[in-house]
């Protein structure tokens, strides 16, 4: 099963459509059980939780894969937070699935910290970033399976479990500090500290995309407009809605604004709500000018 406000047909359907596995699709969970016992569940990509009792009718429970060092970016957005936050290194986390909150499962298999390094290639976009960690996923997914690490007991074998209150302490704030770049975060792992400065990847929507010419950086706009799509702004009451951006010196001959760094970025396209998708650049520049 997945998630698709378009209805189209997840990869998962078609394999297990070519390997004669019976399908089961519906739009809730409520009322539906499983009509022959299941040993385990797996879910991934998938943004719902899955109910106490299909979890605890399953003999091994169930399992989850997420794109993240868990417990930071714990939330249904983490490569989107990855690529926004800048960062250098991420990995996955293979977890038990958590009958009652995302991403808060037992730890089975983690890429060993750091993380990987993430190539300069995947930080384009979040298909970029996913094609890349996808198939690391499913190697971990598949090799934990194999491994039977979803048989009790259970061992948490994730960074924040192992190095908490442990010699390794220091060593896992400076490899914090160098590979994310915040100089604040992690100055102590211990658990109260840490509930306070691990990151979460919510969802995120449209006051995202909301410029904030007050605080936003140049580098933060074009960033933003990269892996977040069309940003907005509403100006002289009407919204406005652009295309992308680029950086541009303070010279620039076009339509530029002033950003928080007191730098200039130019829209590469504008739309004003209500018009013609991409033709409002003239006009945008008339109502500024007015």
């Amino acid at each position: 099963m997945g998630l698709s406000t378009d209805l189209q047909p997840v990869p998962i359907k078609s394999v297990a459509q070519s390997l004669s596995l019976p399908l089961h699709q519906f739009d809730t969970f409520t009322s539906w059980t499983p009509p022959t016992p299941i040993n385990l569940i797996i879910a991934a990509s998938f943004g719902r939780l899955v109910p106490p009792r299909l979890l605890s009718a399953a003999e091994y429970g169930g399992l989850n894969v997420h794109p993240s060092l868990l417990p930071d970016l714990r939330g249904p957005a983490p490569l989107q937070w990855t690529l926004l936050h800048r960062m250098t290194h991420t990995g996955v986390t293979l977890q038990t699935l958590h009958p009652r909150h995302f991403d808060q499962g037992t730890i089975l298999a983690q890429t060993p910290w750091p993380g990987e390094e993430i190539p300069e290639a995947a930080r384009e976009s979040n298909a970029a970033l996913l094609e890349w960690i996808a198939p690391k996923a499913a190697d971990m997914l598949l090799q934990g399976i194999y491994d039977n690490v979803f048989v009790p007991p259970m061992k948490d074998v994730g960074w924040y479990s192992t190095a908490s209150g442990s010699p390794q302490s220091t060593i896992q704030e400076n490899q914090l500090t160098l590979h994310y770049g915040f100089a604040d975060i992690f100055r102590d792992i211990g658990e109260e500290v840490a509930r306070k400065t691990i990151r979460h990847a919510p969802k995120l929507g449209p006051e995202d995309r909301h410029i904030d010419w007050n605080t936003w950086t140049a580098e933060d706009i074009v960033l933003r407009s990269r892996i977040l799509g069309n940003l907005w702004d509403v100006i002289q009451g009407k919204r406005v809605i652009y295309g992308g951006f680029e950086r541009v010196d303070g010279g620039h001959d076009g339509l530029s604004f002033k950003t928080a760094d007191d730098s200039y970025v130019a829209p590469t396209s504008v739309t004003l709500e209500g018009e013609q998708t991409g033709k409002g650049l003239d006009k945008l520049r008339r109502m500024l000018r007015a």
